[in-house]
């Protein structure tokens, strides 16, 4: 049992150094976690996934690595405007709004191709979360030909998702993966050195609370004494004064 705590917490230690909050790599399993340390699908766009054997598209031209994706577009939003936005950040060899093959219509998503690297980091770090036509927009570099792996969301992988579909993806720039918790090897530890040091902690805060309480409850008294023997002293100056008339004896007589 010992050696297999100390094999289970080695495991551990290496696999939280080798973790990053961006994917490396893609993998379905993985980017369907919020930590990415899934073993078993959660959603059936997961298994999906697993499933297919996607390839990327080869008939796509330009260079991988000057390209931009950019997403969260206004339906509404031509070549032009995202050329106007995009061009204030270096020189643009092309830009491909994707849109419907049958209808023509924009799909919210585009590519935008640079001629120098320098302006591919500019429009990556300042163009993020920049408002297009009223819609806030969510930039990227391209993934499809970068990224090993790599799932377009159609086929149940991709980043990013809604809360209400319960299909989340993690991993990306916009929803990056948590940092997994490094709980003990073992339960004993658990209680031993977590539990006990919380319950020390609040046992504590319970004295400090009481011990506040004390404190208060003798100020109160005393200062409820110290009124009594001030108003009784300011009974005897009035007594003591010359022209004092006790009303209470005019009444007995």
């Amino acid at each position: 049992k010992e050696d297999a705590a100390k094999l289970a917490r080695a495991e551990l230690l290496k696999k939280m150094n080798e973790w990053t909050p961006i994917a490396l790599e893609y993998h379905p399993l993985k980017v369907g976690s919020i930590d990415g340390t899934d073993e078993e699908p959660h959603d059936r766009a997961v298994t999906r996934a697993l499933l297919s054997r996607y390839v990327p598209n080869k008939g796509v031209c330009g260079d991988p690595h000057l390209t931009l994706f950019v997403a969260r577009l206004n339906l509404q939003t031509g070549e032009e405007k995202v050329k106007e936005v995009f061009s204030r950040y270096g020189d643009i060899r092309r830009i491909r709004l994707v849109r419907d093959l049958v209808t023509g219509f924009s799909k919210g998503y585009a590519f935008i191709e640079y001629k120098e690297e320098r302006s591919l980091l500019k429009a990556h770090k300042d163009a993020n979360k920049l408002v297009i036509d009223q819609h806030e927009i969510m930039v990227d570099f391209e993934l499809e030909r970068v990224l090993k792996g790599w799932i377009p969301r159609r086929f149940g992988g991709g980043f990013g998702g809604k809360k209400e579909s319960g299909q989340l993806r993690f991993g990306g720039r916009d929803r990056p993966f948590r940092k997994p918790i490094n709980l003990p090897a073992s339960k004993g530890d658990f209680y031993s050195d977590r539990y006990s040091e919380g319950r020390a902690r609040s046992r504590e805060r319970v004295w400090e609370w009481r011990g506040r309480n004390r404190d208060n409850e003798r100020s109160r008294d005393s200062r409820s004494r110290w009124q009594e023997e001030r108003s009784e002293a300011r009974v005897e100056n009035v007594r003591d004064r010359p022209d004092f008339k006790d009303d209470r004896k005019d009444q007995e007589r």
